[in-house]
C-alpha cells in the first residue's frame, strides 16, 4: 500500500516511524510547507497530482486539518486525522459529509484506546464501569501553538470516558482556566452517562512531570490503569473486607504501531475495532468545545 503523511513535526515524524515499520505500507510519500523538514512536497496538491496513493495521515497542526483532510477526502482517500479532529465541530461535520460523499473511511488519533493498559482493562472488564477517573498531567508542551490543554489533553479522555463505559455523556460540568497563557492549562470535568455512570477528567499543564492515570471502580472491582507505564492492577473485595490484588497482563506494543495496522484494516475490510472513528472524534470534540465556548461567556 502506498500512504501519506501531511506534517513532519513531532507526531509526524511519529506516525512516520510507524509507517516505516509497518510491512504493508510499500511507499511514504511525506508533505511540510517547511523545507527544513526535509519532507518529499512542500504542497500536497502536487504530492497527490504526482502520485496515487491508498491511505492519507494528517498529523499538521490542528488549525490545517480541515484543510488538508478535505484535499485528501475530496480525491476518494481514506485518511487517518490526529486529534482533535479539526478545529470546531462544524469543520469536524463537513470532515464527514465528505467522506459519506467520496466513500472514504475517517479514524481520528485518540491514541490511548491503543494504550496497552487500557487494552488489558477492556479484555478484564466484566461489569458495568460504576465511576471512571483519569487524571493527564505534563508540563508545558513547547510544540503546541494553536491550542489550551482541552483540546490537547483533555479531549483524549473525554473519549476514554465514553470507551470505557461504552455509553454516551448526557450532562458536562466544566471548570477552565488560563493561569499562565491565554490559552487554557488546566480543565476539569464531571460527566454523566447515559447509563448511570460518572466520569471525572482532570487534566493541567502546571505539573513537573508527566501523569496519565485511570482508575476504574465496577461494583465487584477497581482497576488502577497506569497509561505512561503501561501497567494495570485490579483489586478485588474479599469476604473478610480485605482486597486481592491482581497484576492484568499487559501485552507491550506501540501504539501507533497498532493503531496502524487496525486503520489499513479498516480501509480495507470496513472493520473498524477498537479505532476512534469520526463520529466518536466529533462528540469529544464537542464535549470540549461547548465547555471552552462557556468559559468565555
Amino acid at each position: 500500500m502506498r500512504a501519506i503523511l501531511v506534517g513532519l513535526g513531532a507526531m509526524g515524524q511519529r506516525h512516520h516511524g510507524a509507517l516505516v515499520r509497518n510491512s504493508r505500507i510499500q511507499e511514504i510519500i511525506t508533505v511540510d510547507p517547511n523545507p527544513d523538514a526535509k519532507a518529499n512536497y512542500l504542497s500536497l496538491t502536487q504530492a497527490l497530482d504526482k502520485h496515487k496513493v491508498d491511505l492519507g495521515i494528517v498529523a499538521s497542526p490542528t488549525s490545517y486539518h480541515k484543510v488538508n483532510a478535505t484535499e485528501l477526502l475530496e480525491r476518494g482517500i481514506s485518511v487517518l486525522i490526529e486529534k482533535p479532529v479539526a478545529s470546531s465541530t462544524e469543520e469536524a461535520k463537513a470532515l464527514g459529509a465528505l467522506a459519506l460523499e467520496n466513500n472514504c473511511r475517517v479514524a481520528v488519533g485518540h491514541i490511548e484506546r491503543q494504550n496497552p493498559a487500557i487494552k488489558a482493562l477492556m479484555e478484564d472488564l466484566k461489569d458495568r464501569p460504576c465511576t471512571v477517573t483519569l487524571k493527564r498531567t505534563s508540563p508545558y508542551p513547547a510544540r503546541i501553538k494553536d491550542v489550551g490543554v482541552a483540546l490537547d489533553l483533555s479531549i483524549h479522555d473525554v473519549d476514554l470516558a465514553r470507551y470505557i463505559t461504552g455509553t454516551e455523556v448526557v450532562n458536562v460540568r466544566s471548570v477552565i482556566q488560563a493561569v499562565r497563557n491565554k490559552c487554557e492549562d488546566v480543565a476539569m470535568y464531571l460527566l454523566e452517562l447515559d447509563n448511570g455512570s460518572t466520569a471525572v477528567v482532570h487534566t493541567s499543564w502546571l505539573s513537573p512531570f508527566r501523569e496519565r492515570r485511570a482508575d476504574v471502580a465496577t461494583s465487584t472491582a477497581v482497576y488502577d490503569i497506569d497509561m505512561l507505564r503501561q501497567q494495570a492492577v485490579k483489586y478485588t473485595e474479599t469476604a473478610d473486607g480485605d482486597f486481592a490484588v491482581t497484576s492484568l497482563f499487559v501485552r507491550r506494543q506501540d501504539q501507533l504501531d497498532s493503531q496502524l495496522a487496525r486503520f489499513i484494516e479498516y480501509v480495507l475490510t470496513g472493520t473498524p475495532t477498537n479505532l476512534c472513528l469520526l463520529e466518536d472524534g466529533l462528540k469529544a470534540l464537542a464535549i470540549v468545545e461547548e465547555s471552552l465556548d462557556e468559559s468565555v461567556h
